[in-house]
């Protein structure tokens, strides 16, 4: 109401925009709202019309306002520059003592070279040493032999596969007198694929001289495999010339061994590949 004290006008205010620099308050060629470009008198982004007579004490005003933020800038540096001076002066004072303090007065050196002699001259004495003397350091077990372990194992894995080779000869022939065509077919052929696949499940446990003992009992059963199937006929295998069977027989044997090997990294489907292909 008229009459009851200055109008508070900062509600009506609208867009302001603090000011990105000192340097924006005092700029004509901005807007003194948002500090936008003015393409006239009348600002294009928030409106503010700068014909109004209050334009010129706004101008004055931004001055004033230019000015405190000025001088609080420079308080600020001068804060920061005057905490920096005194870092720097602590920091050289430290390194002159520690300097002065590692270089020998010359009243030291004198004194020091006067007690030398009279130290040098003196015998030197050893205290004795008060408690019991320390026990003597635990001996280390001595670590079994790898070596002789390895080829005790070694030689008990060649006399397993050797076991079980022959007693899948004698077991094929068991097959060849009690059982037809057929159940020969699927027990030696179901015997031949858990070997291998026994082989690989070794080798992806760790067990890997053990996955090669299995997996030369594997290849003894292929060519079992072989010889059963010319001697059943199966497939018309014995109307084929021997030397032609058993040509194509290594060679393919061979192939799929190389392959085997290149899948798994064992080395018993290696050696038996190239030496069959040889």
């Amino acid at each position: 109401m008229p009459g009851d004290g200055p109008t508070d006008y900062r509600p009506y205010a609208g867009v302001v925009v603090w000011p990105s620099g000192l340097g924006a308050l005092t700029d004509r060629a901005l807007c003194p709202a948002c500090f936008s470009g003015l393409p006239g008198t009348v600002c294009g982004e928030c409106g503010l019309d700068l014909n109004h007579p209050a334009a010129e004490l706004l101008f004055a005003t931004s001055l004033e306002a230019s000015a405190m933020l000025s001088r609080r800038v420079g308080i600020i540096g001068r804060m920061r520059f005057e905490t920096d001076a005194r870092a720097a002066t602590l920091a050289a004072a430290a390194r002159a003592a520690a300097a002065s303090s590692s270089t020998p007065r010359p009243a030291d050196v004198t004194a020091a070279a006067a007690v030398a002699p009279m130290a040098s001259a003196r015998p030197l004495v050893t205290p004795p040493v008060s408690g019991p003397p320390a026990p003597p350091p635990p001996a280390t077990p001595a670590a079994p032999s790898r070596r002789r372990v390895s080829s005790v194992q070694l030689a008990l894995l060649i006399v397993g596969v050797s076991a079980l080779s022959v007693g899948a000869i004698f077991f094929l022939v068991y097959a060849f007198i009690n059982f037809g065509i057929g159940w020969r077919s699927i027990i030696i052929g179901t015997i031949t694929l858990a070997s291998i696949a026994g082989a690989e499940l070794l080798r992806r446990r760790g067990l890997r001289t053990t996955a090669e003992g299995i997996a030369s009992f594997a290849i003894v059963l292929v060519y079992l495999d072989a010889f059963a199937i010319r001697a059943n006929n199966l497939f018309g295998a014995g109307a084929v010339d021997g030397n032609a069977f058993w040509g194509l027989t290594l060679v393919a044997s061979g192939a799929a061994f190389v392959a085997w090997n290149r899948a798994s990294t064992l080395r018993a489907p290696s050696i038996a590949g190239f030496a069959t292909v040889a």
